[in-house]
């Protein structure tokens, strides 16, 4: 009986040895399949340092072959020197400990059971480096004794290329927001606070953009502009829509801006986050305004085009018909008796052809004006001589027994444009001729004291209706009471505009029936 339980037990010990054999070579096969396949370089140790594994990925990334480390090599073959000696000064810092060789610098903090996963960069046979994760771990047999190390470490060339793509977009990316020269980019949050921002208006504003961060946003715009816009922002949360070109309706930094809003949507579909830029539109408000004034300079000037067509054929037909006719009976006048007759209708033509000579210069002057080609010349001249030399011209063109007197008072040495000066007088002198009655008499009055001149011509004709004075410098304004005298309308603008160019001050008193005084006053 006996010998029959121990067969027994045998064939029973045999069973199960061959099952733990069997759960073995499994289990064996497994660690290999894992050694072989792992995507990490595998390197173990024994106490010592030596090499006792080298899996396949650490052959392939390093370049070496099992047969040249195995129980040959120890892990520091693929570490740098320099990098060594660094990290042992750390572990020196860190633990006060002294004797460490370059093996305990990897494997110190294993040691004593602290995780650690540092960077290192490896070293391939053929010289090159590349950078790694390396975590160490101690092993220990069933006794709980150590026999060595075990290194796991990943290849992060990929990782850190990205780490530097990434941080290099960034970098880009705050340079556009920090450099941003028409405004402000910004990311926002739900609670209106600054994820990102940078931009010039920042700058103009004293902002310190880093504090901005995480701050509500636009701390420095107007409060009423504030309760304005944030409205606005919050409902590109919940709408998901976009704000485009709207014309923020405070000036900022002495500016002009429009703000332009959008959703970053996640994803999922939220929206945890907003693009806000906020343009400067000064320039382009500038550039509109001079395209309105300009397009106002255009209707102005077709409009003058308009209104000339109109007068020309009107005040022209006149001097036209005077040439005409009178031309017409000198030619009749053929006997010597009729000299006084024709000298009359000479007298006549060389009236007529002075008056188209006025009604032209009128419209040149205007449009060197108009055009911005006249400018003022100042230079120094005698004033009372410019007066009396321009009253001389003037005597054979006023009416019958029309008379000027003039009076001059001060030094008469100015600082003016002459020629512009002379037009004024002309123009002056001629409309107080033109508007009074055949004996009346034109007063010219010049003075010059206090740093100032001042020219006043006076005479005592139709004068002008009270309501109709606020209109005289007009372009092409004629009184209602001057219709039926000729004329274009045009010689107090361009006086006015003359005065204007020399920094004078051009003004009138008029009672209709009594007369007008013109008086112009020069600072000098």
């Amino acid at each position: 009986m006996a010998g029959k339980e121990n067969k027994l037990n045998k064939k029973g010990n045999t069973g199960k040895s061959k099952i733990a054999l069997q759960e073995l070579e499994k289990t064996q096969a497994f660690q290999k399949a894992i050694l072989e396949n792992a995507g990490a370089m595998i390197i173990a140790t024994d106490n010592k340092g030596i090499i006792t594994l080298f899996n396949p990925e650490a052959a392939k990334k390093l370049g070496y072959t099992e047969d040249e480390v195995l129980y040959k090599k120890t892990p520091l073959l693929f570490h740098d020197e320099k990098e060594i000696r660094e990290k042992k000064q750390k572990l020196i810092d860190e633990f006060g400990k002294k004797e460490f060789n370059g093996f305990d610098v990897l494997v110190e903090k294993a040691r004593r059971n602290l995780y650690a996963e540092e960077r290192f960069n490896y070293i391939k046979k053929s010289g090159e480096t590349f950078p790694v994760w390396l975590s160490i771990t101690q092993l220990v047999n069933g006794q709980k004794e150590p026999t060595g190390f075990l290194g796991i470490a990943f290849d992060i060339s990929e990782k850190i290329k990205a780490e530097q793509k990434f941080k290099k977009t960034e970098y880009l990316f705050l340079q556009l927001l920090n450099n941003y020269p028409d405004g402000t980019i910004s990311i926002i949050d739900r609670d209106l606070r600054f994820v990102y921002t940078g931009g010039e208006l920042h700058k103009l504003l004293n902002a310190d953009i880093q504090m901005l961060i995480g701050d509500e946003i636009f701390p420095f715009f107007p409060q009423p502009l504030r309760r304005i816009i944030f409205p606005m922002l919050e409902s590109i949360f919940e709408d998901k829509i976009f704000i485009t070109g709207f014309e923020l309706p405070y000036q900022i930094a002495n500016g002009t801006y429009i703000m332009d809003a959008f959703p970053l949507i996640e994803e999922d579909g939220s929206v945890n986050n907003i693009g806000v830029i906020i343009k400067n539109i000064s320039k382009l408000k500038q550039a509109e305004k001079k395209l309105r004034e300009d397009l106002k300079i255009e209707r102005e000037l077709n409009e003058l085009k308009s209104r000339f067509v109109s007068m020309a054929s009107h005040e022209f037909r006149t001097p036209l018909s005077t040439v005409l006719s009178s031309a017409y009976l000198i030619e009749k006048y053929a006997s010597e008796e009729d000299q006084p007759k024709r000298e009359k209708h000479v007298q006549r033509i060389v009236s007529s052809v002075n008056m188209l000579t006025d009604i032209l210069n009128d419209f040149l002057s205007l449009g060197k004006i108009e055009s911005g080609k006249l400018e003022a010349k100042f230079t120094e001249f005698n004033f009372s001589d410019l007066v009396t030399e321009t009253v001389d011209e003037l005597k054979n063109t006023l009416k019958k027994e029309q008379q000027i007197k003039y009076t001059f008072e001060g030094e008469p040495s100015v600082v003016l444009d002459p020629s512009l000066t002379k037009h004024i007088l002309i123009n002056l002198i001629s409309n107080a001729s033109k508007f009074s009655s055949d004996s009346s008499v034109i007063n010219i009055k010049v003075s010059r004291n206090n740093g100032q001149v001042m020219l006043a011509v006076k005479d005592n004709g139709i004068g002008i209706p009270e309501e109709d004075q606020k209109h005289l410098t007009e372009r092409f304004f004629r009184a209602r009471n001057a219709q039926d005298i000729q004329g274009t309308g045009l010689g107090l603008h361009i006086v006015s505009r003359y005065v204007q160019m020399m920094g004078g001050e051009f003004r009138f008193e008029s009672e209709p029936g009594i007369g007008t005084e013109f008086t112009v006053t020069f600072k000098t």
